[in-house]
């Protein structure tokens, strides 16, 4: 036994003796390596003693130098850490709960995306930071976060009176010696922004790193004037008490205390708002909370206690001395009446409210107001609480009385020969002195991320409008272009910069004789008089390589992004089943991922066996405002097609004809109507005994599911049903089945009979010619053809309303094209054309089969002087 083992006790003391050398010597290596381990991760993680990257920012409102720490997200520290390295450096983390150090918050965080965290008011566990977005939240003060510190002290030049106190006699005494004048800072003031200046060489600021260089480290900007300051501002007119609002300082680049900033609006003419009338306080909110800003106001004060509307919108006094931004409002109101007073005011000059029950009128109406886009009150028949008045489209509608509106007086005898010198100048004269192509203007900017542009906005306070032509050159003069109306960025880009505003501005494009576009305050193009004075909006000529680089290249870059290819594209869609035509039109690319042009669009409908739907047939434009206007889209359609230019409907649901190369959603519908009029038969098939026999006298196969649609007319309706499994409508898994049942199935059973169908009319007596003219199918039921229209007009012994002749044809206008509605119409024909009104009030010929409204007319003039 000792012999073996002794042997064994041999052969295991090899096996062992590796092993324990190896764990020896892994030992002896990780105790050698977790010092320096643990020196990196201390050096690399401790934010007492990390070189920090850091962005500086001097702010002109508080004197006060800013530095944002960790720009490359190092080593951010939490909360309590992010407060002692501020302190450690002899700065304060700064504060969100005063308004220049959220400006300089704004600068150094939000525009640049960064979350900081700041100091001021905590919660329990709690610590206020600022989001991306430029929003003062409460979140864990434990987290990760970059921050802001600020020097405790403001160094502006209007307090460098101390100073005089260093530099005493005893310093100008040596002046051999350069050395001396470092020591006596901090004598006087050892715990003033002075002591900071040994630490910046820790923390790496941008400026010098040496003591000596402490002045040119937060040079202090010269002080502003408030009275000749070129202020950024905001304007917003209140139709409540109609006075103007003004938002002075919005770049927080010289705000005034309260005083100064009442001196500064009685300066303009102007006064400082109060908080304490409704409407004002309103104003404030619009100006002042809705874009997140710190205001003075006037009002009741207290002692050395001033009156400020807070970001939050709250009204709190506190001390006036402080740098904010201030709110100042025109002193008189401008008001246009409500309806009596307007009726009074016209009686007060010896004329008469105009009436809008005469044809003579309301021609009148319509040219000045209707054709400048104005509503306006008008005399005639009222309702109860309810009074006349023309919109903006020309049409006559009875709303409440007390609301301000524009208002048109006339003479009451017969027309005046001479007398009349009523319009003076339609619209006043620029300022003599002022000359556009040299006049300072106050403007606004936008980068356009589709195109990459520029817009400028010149004259926002109205000094020195010029008329189009001028307009035009002032742009050319400074190198830009007149930004045009009919591309879909520029477009946007005056409504961001005019609508949203509430500002008239011209546009270039496409003119008409002695006429002009220019964008309305609504936001809609209109032409109008070259020559009135308008603001305008400029571009620059070619894209922005600078800031927009990293983004215009995805929706603008290319037509088709490579990541999309529009023939193959999953496109998410939405349905629309047309009772009026019986078609299904498909909404394509609702999440706009890959929108084609105008002739990839036309083949990506034909490729699935559809067609791009039409704009020029009632029923089709019908569908378009249901999936486009409804949903705020603009959408391709097929029609009359100009130049390099291709129809397509707007967000506002208005045909506007547009460059073709654009990408936009697109509308593409069954190329034959579903209709269940050929389904009568149906209700005797789907007994139990047809249901049983699909299979023996049809033996088709790829529908054994539908019975009804074989028997009356197999090919017509079902050759569409297989294509869109290829184009995968939303009813994914039986695109085919709700179509042709659900339309129509159960609501109306049979199809309609015009000829006996109660159609809703609308009615219009034109005083011109003594007739009276009805429009039928208002509610678009049962639309006929041509020659059914025309046959029902005469079968109720009136006719098919002509459009050759002036006064049917205002009677169409009336009726068609003040509702958006395409209207049969007799008149000149052409082989398979008839002739009809579209919604845009235009006279074309089309194919006579489509269902349309109509309009009838009394055959004989019925005029009262002839009863």
């Amino acid at each position: 036994m000792a012999p073996g083992h002794g042997t064994c006790r041999r052969q295991a003391s090899p096996l062992r003796l590796p092993s324990t050398a190896m764990m020896a010597a892994l030992v002896l290596l990780l105790a050698a390596a977790a010092p320096r381990i643990a020196s990196a991760t201390e050096r690399r993680c401790d934010p007492h003693r990390f070189p920090y990257k850091t962005l500086n920012y001097t702010c002109e409102a508080d004197c006060r130098t800013y530095m944002l720490f960790d720009v490359k997200a190092e080593c951010m520290p939490n909360w309590r850490t992010a407060k002692e390295v501020c302190e450690e450096h002899g700065y304060e983390l700064a504060t969100y709960e005063q308004d220049a150090s959220m400006g300089a918050f704004r600068k150094l965080c939000r525009d640049n995306r960064y979350t900081c965290w700041a100091s001021g008011h905590t919660e329990p566990n709690r610590c206020p930071l600022m989001t991306q977005e430029g929003r003062i939240v409460y979140q864990g003060c434990e987290q990760p976060v970059r921050f802001v510190c600020r020097t405790k002290e403001p160094r502006c030049p209007g307090k460098s009176p101390p100073p005089p106190l260093h530099p005493s006699h005893p310093v100008r005494s040596p002046p051999n010696n350069p050395v001396p004048p470092s020591p006596p800072p901090p004598s006087p003031r050892p715990p003033s922004p002075l002591p900071p200046s040994p630490q910046p060489p820790v923390y790496s600021p941008p400026p010098s790193p040496h003591p000596p260089s402490t002045p040119p480290v937060y040079p202090p900007p010269p002080r502003c004037d408030p009275y000749t300051y070129p202020y950024t501002t905001e304007n917003y007119t209140c139709h409540a008490d109609c006075r103007t609002y003004v938002l002075y300082d919005i770049g927080a680049r010289c705000m005034p205390d309260w005083r100064t900033a009442r001196k500064v609006c009685e300066s303009k003419g102007l006064e400082l708002a109060p908080h304490d009338e409704d409407a004002s306080n309103g104003a404030l909110r619009k100006l002042c909370h809705g874009n997140r800003y710190t205001c003075w106001a006037s009002g009741h004060t207290e002692p050395n206690r001033c009156p400020l509307m807070t970001q939050e919108g709250r009204i709190v006094y506190q001390g006036c001395e402080q740098p904010v931004r201030f709110v100042c409002r025109t002193k008189g109101a401008r008001c246009m009446p409500d309806w009596r007073t307007a009726r009074k005011v016209c009686e007060s000059k010896g004329l008469e409210l105009a009436p809008h029950d005469e044809d003579a009128s309301n021609g009148a109406l319509k040219k000045l107001c209707r054709d400048n886009r104005y509503t306006c009150w008008a005399s005639g028949h009222t309702e109860p609480n309810r009074c006349p008045l023309m919109t903006q489209e020309g049409r006559i509608v009875y709303q409440g009385c007390e609301q301000p509106v524009r208002f048109v007086c006339r003479t009451k005898g017969e027309p005046p020969s001479a007398a009349q010198p009523q319009p003076t100048q339609p619209y006043p004269p620029a300022t003599p002195a002022a000359t556009p192509h040299t006049y300072p203007y106050t403007t606004e900017n936008y980068t356009c991320h589709a195109d990459c542009r520029t817009y400028v906005l010149f004259d926002i306070r109205a000094r020195c409008l010029p008329d189009w032509r001028t307009a035009r050159k002032v742009c050319e003069s400074k190198g830009l272009e007149l930004a045009p109306h009919d591309e879909d960025a520029s477009n946007g880009a005056l409504k961001k910069l005019c609508r949203d505003n509430r500002y008239t501005c011209w546009a270039s494009g496409h003119t008409e004789p002695n006429r002009c576009p220019l964008m309305t305050q609504e936001g809609r193009i209109v032409f109008q008089g070259c020559e009135q004075p308008v603001r305008f909006v400029c571009r620059t000529k070619e894209p922005n390589p600078q800031p927009p680089s990293p983004r215009p290249p995805s929706p603008r870059a290319s037509p088709p992004p490579p990541k999309c290819e529009p023939r193959r594209f999953p496109y998410k869609t939405l349905n629309y089943t047309c009772e009026a035509d019986c078609r299904t039109y498909y909404l394509y690319d609702v999440r706009a991922e890959c929108m084609p042009n105008w002739w990839t669009a036309k083949e990506i409908c034909e490729s699935k066996g559809l067609e791009l739907a039409p704009h020029d047939e009632d029923a089709s434009l019908g569908a378009f405002r249901k999936l486009c206007r409804t949903n705020g889209y603009t959408c391709w359609a097929s029609g009359h097609t100009e130049p390099n230019r291709c129809p397509l409907m707007t967000q506002e649901g208005r045909i506007v004809y547009q460059g073709c190369e654009q990408p936009v959603r697109f509308v593409c519908r069954t190329k034959e109507s579903r209709c269940p009029a050929k389904s009568p038969p149906p209700p005797l098939h789907p007994s139990h005994p047809v249901r049983n026999a699909p299979p023996s006298p049809r033996p088709q196969s790829p529908r054994p599911p539908s019975p009804p649609p074989p028997s009356p007319r197999p090919p017509s309706p079902l050759p569409p049903s297989p294509q869109p499994p290829v184009y995968s409508p939303p009813p994914s898994p039986q695109p085919p089945s709700p179509r042709p049942p659900s339309p129509r199935a159960s609501p109306p059973p049979p199809k309609c009979d015009p000829h006996r169908f109660p159609y809703k009319t609308l009615n219009y007596t034109c005083e011109t010619d003594c007739r009276t003219y009805t429009l039928y199918d208002v509610r678009a039921e049962c639309m006929p053809n041509w020659w059914t229209a025309k046959e029902i007009c005469e079968s109720k012994g009136l006719e098919l309303a002509p459009h050759d002749e002036d006064a049917s044809l205002g009677a169409f206008r009336k009726l068609c094209k003040n509702n958006a509605y395409t209207c049969w119409a007799s008149g000149h024909t052409e082989p398979r054309r008839c002739p009809l009104m579209n919604a845009q009030g235009r006279i074309v010929n089309q194919g006579c089969d489509q269902p349309v409204r109509f309009v009838c007319r009394t055959k004989e003039p019925r005029c009262p002087r002839k009863e």
